[in-house]
């Protein structure tokens, strides 16, 4: 007869393999159902992560905490969230779990779940994990809690391009000037990464266009500064009152940014023709 430290570690092995009537076999056999894996996780994280609705539904039979932390602080509804299993985040709000819930980055479920929408944005998998960030928020998730960096799910957002999501957290109370502990906001992410749609959105939402973050630069300063700088961008900033003089704590100006490259570069004479003074480089 197997020890049961042998036959935990076989229960533990069999639900990360998806396999659950083993995995229930050897739970009935006196496997222990809050032994802990190498990362400090459950069964429980297991089988969310892995989207195994009918293995967590039974477990949480078992299981008092339906928000047991791993190692990380993490929740199983944070693992669902971050590999985009909507089924089994339904399951686990379903029995009580904490949308609002923070890791030891203070990180909610959201945070995660924004995040894993960037990274598969031409995946089909994509409107799942989409999904459930929309799920979520339908249950309450505070779209306006800032991680250990100061950021919010918008400014995820606002960094990855993701239009839709934007749009979403903006119609359910994202605070849009949010500034991150380097003093960005969403609209610094949007611009730098040329992402016009969601400038557009921030703009129209009321973002300040002529905020600075901690070394003192705009959004236009930020976005000048890209490799990938478009006048569609410039025009769309300009047009909502962007400083064509404003200058960083290290005096340097928007104006140096665009013409960093090419004293003649068209966003700089752009920026002349809307009032940019010529300045000399700060040293």
């Amino acid at each position: 007869m197997s020890k049961p430290s042998d036959l935990t570690l076989r229960f533990l092995r069999a639900a990360e393999q998806g396999r659950f009537h083993v995995a229930k076999m050897l739970l009935d056999g006196g496997a222990d159902v809050h032994a802990r894996g190498h990362n400090g996780e459950t069964v429980l994280h297991s089988a969310a992560g892995d989207g195994q609705s009918e293995m967590v539904s039974y477990l949480l039979t078992l299981l008092e905490e339906v928000d047991v932390r791993d190692g990380t602080g993490g929740t199983p509804l944070h693992w669902a969230a971050r590999q985009h299993e909507i089924a089994t985040a339904k399951v686990l709000l379903e029995h009580g779990a904490d949308p609002e819930a923070t890791d030891k980055q203070s990180q909610t479920p959201l945070h995660g779940a924004v995040e894993r929408c960037a990274t598969a944005q031409e995946d089909s998998e994509t409107r799942s994990e989409c999904e459930i960030a929309h799920l979520l928020v339908d249950r309450g998730a505070n779209v306006n809690t800032s991680d250990e960096q100061g950021r919010t799910p918008l400014h995820a957002a606002a960094e990855n391009g993701l239009v839709d999501m934007a749009k979403l957290l903006l119609e359910n109370g994202a605070k849009v000037d949010v500034a991150s502990d380097d003093g960005e906001t969403a609209l610094h992410l949007a611009a730098e990464g040329t992402h016009k749609d969601i400038v557009a959105a921030l703009l129209e939402a009321g973002a300040a266009v002529n905020q600075k973050d901690k070394a003192g630069r705009t959004p236009l300063h930020r976005h000048l500064a890209s490799s990938r700088r478009r006048k569609a961008i410039v025009d769309l900033l300009l047009s909502n009152g962007a400083d064509v003089n404003a200058a960083d704590k290290k005096g340097r100006t928007v104006l140096h940014e665009a013409a960093a490259r090419n004293p003649r570069d068209p966003l700089a004479e752009l920026l002349r023709k809307h009032g940019a003074v010529d300045s000399d480089e700060p040293e």
